[in-house]
C-alpha cells in the first residue's frame, strides 16, 4: 500500500498543485503542501510501530504467525551458510 500510494500522490500532485497555483496562487501551494504532509506524519506516528508487539491492533493469533514466519526466515538463513 505504500509503495501504491507513492506512486499514485507522484501521479495526482503535479496537477494538484498546479490547480491550487493558477486558483489561488504559488504560497497556497506550498500550505497545502505543508498541510498534507503533517497530515501524513500524525497517521505514520499513530500506526508505525517498530515490532508488531507494540501495535495495538495485531492480535496474539497474528503475533505468532509472525513470530513463526521470522524463525523459518532465520532458520533457513542459518542453514544456507
Amino acid at each position: 500500500m505504500v509503495f501504491a500510494g507513492v506512486g499514485v500522490g507522484a501521479g495526482i500532485t503535479p496537477a494538484m498543485i498546479t490547480y491550487v497555483m493558477i486558483h489561488y496562487g504559488w504560497r497556497w501551494s506550498f500550505w497545502m503542501s505543508g498541510v498534507l504532509g503533517v497530515l501524513a506524519g500524525l497517521v505514520w506516528y499513530v500506526v508505525a510501530r517498530d515490532t508488531p508487539e507494540e501495535h495495538p491492533m495485531v492480535s496474539s493469533r497474528e503475533l505468532a504467525n509472525i513470530r513463526g514466519s521470522a524463525n523459518q526466515i532465520m532458520d533457513s538463513a542459518t542453514s544456507a551458510s
